[in-house]
């Protein structure tokens, strides 16, 4: 997520450059003429940083204004003048004074802490957002199961039951427990990829790919997927990271093909500015586009556990790592079914690649 930078300033000379600087900083920008269309902004778009052109008006008001609407949270704001004393712009409610004429530079130098404590604030905030989640749906999928094993056991134990019923009930304790065990080996597993230190290195996908569909073909040994798989450059990122990654994104379309009359899963890639662009796509039972917006969110299902086994973690590990490596993760629908995922991560160079062989 990129920080907000909010620019007052009626100098277009001035604007463009500013804003080049800014966004080239990884800011977002938005610009306003005069202090009143700034604050307006302000109030609908919270700013990390603003930057305001001062000229030989102290910006008094405008900082109160911002100071009072925005009191949890204080937003440093840069005034830009020439004529202007340093003093007057911190009696102002300012933090720091850039002067124009010192350069594209000077200015580049003065924002640039102020947008990574920004980026370090959205970075936390979305740390502490994604670990609510995490706890909400673990709790969340973990409840019924083990409310399911109080009862049963209640039930068992009380010795009211007949023989036979007692032996269901003994058999629907034991799939519990099974269900149970497997979301807590679900989680120990989102837990490790969130928080595992990562080593990057040159990684060959072709044997990761290779590897995952011989395991899951043993495990289902009367299914024949047609698995159809291009030579794939190498990838920098962790190396355990990429197993997995591979083989969450592999048996992912493995079981969604396993109503197919001929399911197939064709493995792709492209590689675009340092990247490599790669789409395991499938002919499988497809989703509802509309629900695309939950995809990724941990535990979260698009079918029923009757029609495909699962936790629905996998997506949400699949995308951390992605993440996690420095790409992103995105999954769309086929027209005719099916689905492709596409997952863009570091491209290892030739040279790197060839010294790793």
């Amino acid at each position: 997520m990129k920080p907000e930078v909010l620019i007052i300033a009626k100098n277009a000379a001035y604007i463009g450059p500013a804003a080049d600087i800014l966004q080239a900083a990884g800011a977002h920008v938005r610009i306003a003429a005069d202090s009143g269309a700034g604050f307006q902004l302000a109030c609908r778009y919270l700013p990390a940083l603003a930057v305001l052109e001062a000229a030989d008006v102290p910006c008094t008001e405008f900082c109160t204004k911002l100071r009072s609407k925005t009191e949890t949270c204080k937003i440093p704001v840069l005034v830009v003048s020439d004529t202007l004393p340093f003093a007057a712009c911190v009696c102002a409610g300012a933090n720091d004074l850039i002067r124009p004429s010192d350069g594209a530079e000077a200015f580049a130098a003065r924002v640039k802490p102020y947008l990574a404590y920004a980026q370090a604030q959205n970075a936390a905030g979305a740390a502490v957002q994604e670990r609510n989640q995490f706890c909400y749906a673990a709790a969340h999928d973990l409840k019924a199961p083990m409310q399911n094993i109080a009862q049963l056991g209640s039930l068992i134990d009380s010795g009211e039951l007949p023989p036979a019923e007692t032996e269901e009930a003994k058999k629907l304790l034991y799939g519990c427990t099974q269900t149970a065990q497997q979301l807590i080996d679900r989680l120990l597993k989102v837990s490790r990829v969130c928080s595992r230190s990562l080593v990057p290195k040159a990684v060959d996908l072709n044997p990761l790919f290779d590897r995952a569909a011989q395991q899951l073909q043993e495990r289902e040994p009367k299914r024949h997927v047609e698995l159809c798989r291009e030579m794939l450059p190498w990838v920098w990122m962790d190396p355990d990271m990429a197993v997995c990654i591979v083989w969450e994104a592999l048996s992912n379309s493995w079981k969604f093909t396993r109503n197919c009359p001929a399911p197939k899963i064709a493995v792709t890639c492209s590689s675009s500015g340092g990247m490599l662009q790669l789409q395991i796509a499938d002919n499988g039972a497809g989703f509802d586009e509309s629900c695309s917006q939950h995809l990724f969110e941990l535990f979260s299902r698009l079918h029923t556990e009757k029609e495909f086994e699962g936790s629905g973690a996998g997506l949400f590990i699949i995308r951390t790592i992605a993440v996690r490596a420095g790409g992103t993760a995105q999954l769309h629908a086929l027209p005719r079914g099916g689905a492709v995922l596409s997952l863009s991560l570091p491209a290892c160079g030739e040279k790197t690649a060839k010294a790793q062989k």
